[in-house]
């Protein structure tokens, strides 16, 4: 299968996998000549990729997934090992929430701060 075809059955861009290719996500792929040889494997590899990328998992957090699934084939993944991962993530995004809502706060006060000596300018 060559790379557009694969890209189109998984959702992934062709630049996608050719980075993912680069940094290790994906085995060096077979060679037919100058096309990549994608298994159903790798394509498989591909879409848990893409569903770790949704979740907004960062490139260690799926490398870490990819390990745990690897690790209990042919069985499904150890469901504490991947609940780990997700946690994991799950608080990275409640602090990002919280930096966030403190960010905005601060926008809100300076706002209403600027607000205030515009009316001031006004009057």
């Amino acid at each position: 299968m060559r790379i557009g075809e694969a890209a189109s059955e998984t959702g992934v861009t062709v630049k996608a996998i050719r980075h993912y290719e680069a940094v290790g996500l994906l085995e060096v792929l077979k060679r037919d000549g100058s096309y990549r040889d994608f298994s159903a494997d790798d394509l498989e590899r591909l879409r848990l990729i893409a569903h770790c990328r949704d979740l907004g998992f960062g490139l260690p957090e799926i490398r870490q997934v990819l390990q745990i699934v690897a690790d209990a084939r042919p069985s499904c993944p150890d469901p504490e090992a991947m609940i780990d991962v997700v946690d994991g993530r799950l608080r990275a995004i409640n602090e990002q929430i919280a930096r966030f809502q403190q960010l905005s706060e601060r926008l809100e006060h300076t706002s209403a701060y600027l607000q205030r000596r515009l009316e001031a300018q006004k009057a």
